[in-house]
């Protein structure tokens, strides 16, 4: 049962879809034809990839770690969007009737490549994190494995999940906060602990850093839909879904996953700008739902 009635149906499909819970998500009450797309486990791979720049985050995931992501995913790009919308529509209203100017340390183990984007103070993608200070080994089995420590004011845009989902939640041990894309960071190095040395990634090597992170604010600033903005932001959905685009970044996906990108240059090409278009789009209809949820 939801306990926050602010929460909407939607959005609450939409954390249990991100988290991978999807045993919890009654597929009777949706269409048809979305029933592949709320059938796939870790849809948060793609949620999270689609958002960083270029493709090394796609080279570690899908040809190093040999992560799979389901192409099915993108056959409903256009429910893909909404699900982008919703989580951060449920972590902006969950913020805004929770914060109570407390601070928030939580951590993470994550990827080289993750920390490397982190390094130009803003990050890329939706950011899970754990109240748990300890470290799991389940998550540390990543191309190159970089220890974070975070510090946020419960003003930040977030949203404990358990919290919400209660005991629809896949993880509950977790105890996740989770961050939407988009904040302005700090980083600072830390000292790996002697127990930490012994951690190791996919390759079997360990740790390459620690680091503090401050999660200072959102870079999105509230603004009121306009009729210019609506017809932009139309326009741009439509490029997004287009199925031209949509063959395209599985061509790439594969290519990716079987070492071939020499072969595919115009295509991954096409492949970032489409990417790029993505973060522009939720950029800008972001700053309408933090408007429209103040």
């Amino acid at each position: 049962m939801n306990r926050y009635p602010f929460i909407t149906d939607e959005e609450f499909r939409s954390l249990l879809y991100y988290q991978g819970a999807i045993q919890n998500i009654d597929l009777k009450m949706l269409d048809t034809e979305l029933t592949n797309f709320y059938s796939i486990g870790n849809a948060y791979e793609t949620i999270n990839v689609l958002l960083f720049p270029g493709i090394e985050n796609e080279k570690s995931r899908l040809a190093i770690e040999r992560r799979y992501m389901d192409e099915r995913i993108l056959e409903d790009m256009d429910e893909l969007l909404n699900v982008y919308c919703w989580l951060y529509s449920a972590m902006c209203k969950y913020t805004l009737h929770t914060s109570k100017g407390n601070t928030i340390h939580t951590r993470r183990d994550d990827r080289r490549h993750t920390y490397e984007c982190m390094k130009y103070g803003i990050n890329d993608s939706f950011l899970s994190t754990s109240l748990r200070l300890d470290s799991n080994q389940y998550f540390q089995k990543k191309d190159g494995l970089v220890l974070m420590e975070f510090e946020a004011e419960d003003t930040v845009e977030h949203i404990n999940v358990n919290d919400v989902l209660g005991d629809k939640s896949g993880f509950p041990q977790e105890d996740e906060i989770l961050y939407p894309p988009f904040i302005y960071l700090e980083t600072k190095p830390l000292t790996l602990e002697e127990s930490e040395k012994s951690f190791q990634d996919c390759h079997k090597a360990p740790p390459c850093g620690k680091y503090f992170i401050t999660l200072k604010s959102s870079s999105i600033e509230p603004k009121e839909r306009s009729k210019e903005t609506t017809e932009w932001l139309d326009q741009k959905r439509k490029e997004l879904t287009a199925k031209t685009e949509i063959e395209n970044a599985k061509k790439v996906w594969n290519a990716i996953t079987i070492n071939a990108e020499c072969a595919y240059k115009a295509e991954i090409q096409q492949y970032v700008n489409w990417k790029q278009g993505l973060k522009e789009y939720l950029k800008t209809i972001y700053a309408i739902i933090k408007y429209e949820q103040r």
